[in-house]
């Protein structure tokens, strides 16, 4: 019951990456419901049932989330940033409009694939010190699968920032405070 209310999300699925299994009638419930449903609703229950939901994704060898995930976690950092500083770009042409939008996007995307890859080998080596047991593919799938309430914290964060009605706004804020709070 302890990961349930976890709100630690990085730290439950590197924990479950670098340790062994946990126990628990809750997880074991949750890991039964995951494998009826054939795992189409991990999207929500990686936020309640990180853990099972993680070794879902490795017992299915789905390890390519992790970097599906790094992709759309730049994708949407690289878009909030044009948001932000748009300012700077509306005297451009429409080509150098086109060129900075690809480029912060690429750049973006990028940067979060190193991040990806760079935190999944500290992660690694810090746990192989500690005599965990997981390998550097769990590890980057977890660190991989921790970018996804980041990824939703960023796309409300954005619709904060385009949001023209301040009842909205004040909203959209009070859930990105949650939101934020849960991702760390």
């Amino acid at each position: 019951m302890r990961e349930f209310l976890h709100l630690n999300t990085l730290a439950s699925f590197v924990s479950l990456a670098v340790a062994d299994d946990c126990d628990g009638m809750f997880l074991a419930h949750l890991s039964t419901v995951m494998e009826k449903e054939k795992s189409h609703n991990w999207w929500l229950l990686i936020w309640v049932a990180p853990r099972t939901c993680l070794r879902h994704l490795l017992e299915q060898g789905r390890m390519r989330v992790a970097l599906y995930l790094a992709i759309i976690a730049g994708l949407i950092n690289g878009f909030s940033s044009l948001l932000v500083g748009w300012s700077k770009y509306a005297e451009l042409s429409r080509f150098g409009q086109f060129s900075v939008i690809i480029s912060e996007l690429v750049i973006a995307v990028l940067f979060v694939i190193v991040y990806l890859y760079l935190v999944s080998w500290v992660y690694r080596l810090a746990g192989s010190w500690l005599k965990g047991t997981g390998d550097y593919k769990r590890v980057k799938t977890a660190v991989g699968c921790s970018l996804y309430p980041w990824c939703v914290t960023g796309v409300v964060g954005t619709l904060i920032f385009l949001a023209q009605n301040p009842l909205a706004q004040r909203v959209l804020s009070i859930l990105y405070f949650v939101l934020a709070i849960w991702s760390f």
